[in-house]
């Protein structure tokens, strides 16, 4: 995006996207273009280079590519969107329902959708600043999105 004599070196929806998901050598291109653009780098996201990582030296079973139970963090798809929204393109772009009530703060989880708690802040992972991103985005590529409900977080 040029403005003028401003240009943008960089862009963060989600937090940790650029740092953890898109791959080395993409960083720079990630950073300068439009969301509209994004689905060229969908493969990062659908096939994560740190859950790969995490195989490798921990043996963690992950689910081969592409992977669509990260789906929900890209996509306004449902819990983030009502039932029947259509997805949208896999995009780092911030995303709200303002159909889902708050959750009571007794009731919050500090990792937010994959805790179980889809009312968070209006990103994909309902994150909010109580959330620690870094552990939200390791335990996405450790497959914890495919049982959260049997690993909710308070």
């Amino acid at each position: 995006m040029n403005e003028g004599g401003f240009y943008q070196v960089q862009r963060e929806g989600n937090p940790l996207v650029n740092e953890l998901l898109i791959g080395t050598g993409s960083k720079d291109r990630w950073s300068m273009e439009q969301p509209v653009n994004d689905s060229q780098f969908a493969p990062f996201a659908l096939d994560p280079l740190l859950a790969r990582v995490f195989n490798a030296v921990y043996g963690i079973n992950i689910p081969p590519p592409p992977r669509l139970d990260l789906l929900p963090l890209v996509t306004y798809a449902a819990p983030i969107a009502a039932p029947g929204t259509p997805a949208g393109p896999i995009a780092d772009l911030l995303r709200l329902n303002t159909g889902v009530p708050p959750t009571p703060y007794a009731k919050r989880s500090r990792l937010g959708l994959i805790g179980g708690d889809a009312a968070g802040f209006p990103t994909a992972g309902g994150s909010r600043t109580t959330l620690w991103i870094s552990r939200r985005v390791l335990l996405v590529a450790a497959s914890w999105l495919q049982n959260s409900t049997s690993h909710r977080t308070t």
